[in-house]
């Protein structure tokens, strides 16, 4: 099993882990210590993409049925063309 730190919910005053906020239910999370990366270092982008991609794959089947799911991309969608990198 692979694990990734994600900061643990902080309860609110009468002990929940989630408040209803008009529609969404929202939680606050712990700091997780780390840097934030530094614009334009593409050594830092490909570690960051490959372990979203590996929670994205882990959480890939789980379901939570009061959720919304994301609408999936159509990936031939005209307004999706690819662009010349500019680095």
């Amino acid at each position: 099993m692979l694990r990734y730190p994600a900061g643990a919910p902080v309860p609110t005053t009468d002990g929940q882990l989630t408040v209803t906020v008009a529609t969404l239910r929202l939680a606050l999370l712990t700091w997780v210590p780390g840097h934030p990366l530094t614009r334009g270092d593409r050594g830092q982008r490909e570690p960051a993409g490959t372990t979203l991609a590996q929670v994205h794959r882990a959480l890939a089947d789980y379901r939570v049925d009061e959720a919304d799911r994301f609408h999936w991309v159509n990936p031939d969608a005209t307004h999706l063309s690819v662009r010349p990198r500019t680095y």
